[in-house]
């Protein structure tokens, strides 16, 4: 690490740090993978489009030589109102006598960990665009007819099968328990009926196990016994005005680092129906 302090070689430590905090935002949970499309913004709001589903899901209209029925009609609507761009980010401070001596293999594991932790928050803010609605598409709705206090297989079955074509259940996201919950189905103990859980017995990586062929993500602050199934392929907007950077201030005389990692965007719904929600 003192190389870093040394010379020219200041101006390296940023890059280094950007780069290894981008490979932490990736190496836990990737929230990417729960984007339909992310998109470049400029300003401080944006206005994004969206697809009205009410009218999308009729059937094609069909016509023969005489004329027949009306095709069913398709809207991208703008939205009523913009949408605020959201500036995320972490500040971390480190002591030059600390660093120092340090070697860079145990220094960028504390990085890994602030990207991680970055990561997770954004997937708490999907968590609660889909839960909530993002201000002009309500959230997901509720689709849950079990029993209340009981999340059973019946209901994840149920849950999947909600979707309308061509949306699918692709993730499902929710808090740790009840992740717990689901992965302690009964259905998913056995190993010769259920391959994927005697990987995670042998791995002990949840998202070895895909019930419904869903992937399981946790959202560390999500509502208990609220769980909510996407189609990643339509569900999200991410508006982007800045992706992840690192901004570094060298203050005392080179004796602390400041360094804040952030990044602005927004999450928006793309498609309404492509979220469901089963709160039991």
């Amino acid at each position: 690490m003192e190389q870093f302090f040394v010379g020219g070689g200041l101006i390296l430590l940023p890059e280094y740090i950007l780069r290894e905090i981008q490979r932490g935002y990736r190496m836990v949970q990737d929230p990417t993978e729960l984007i339909a499309a992310a998109v470049p913004e400029s300003g401080p709001a944006v206005r994004p489009i969206y697809l009205k589903t009410s009218k999308a899901k009729q059937s094609l209209g069909k016509r023969g030589g005489g004329g027949g029925a009306a095709y069913p009609r398709v809207e991208l609507l703008y939205r009523d109102k913009e949408a605020n761009i959201v500036d995320r980010g972490r500040q971390f401070d480190f002591a030059y006598r600390v660093v120092r001596n340090q070697k860079l293999t145990e220094f960028r594991v504390f990085l890994w960990w602030i990207g991680a932790q970055m990561a997770y928050d954004e997937i708490d803010d999907i968590y609660d665009v889909l839960l909530n609605g993002d201000g002009i598409s309500a959230g997901a709705t509720d689709v849950f007819n079990g029993n209340a206090g009981t999340f059973a297989y019946s209901d994840l079955v149920h849950l999947a099968m909600s979707f309308d074509v061509p949306a699918r259940m692709t993730h499902i996201v929710a808090s740790k328990s009840d992740i717990e919950t689901i992965i302690n189905l009964s259905q998913f103990q056995d190993p010769d009926a259920w391959r994927e859980s005697e990987l995670f017995q042998r791995t002990g990586d949840y998202r070895s196990i895909q019930p419904v062929n869903a992937r399981l993500v946790v959202a560390p602050n999500a509502t208990a016994t609220k769980v909510i199934a996407l189609d990643r392929r339509f569900a999200v907007r991410e508006s982007v005005a800045q992706p992840l950077m690192i901004e570094a201030d060298k203050i005392i005389n080179q004796k602390l680092e400041k360094v804040v990692v952030s990044k602005e965007s927004v999450y928006t719904i793309m498609v309404e129906g492509t979220a469901l929600l089963s709160d039991y």
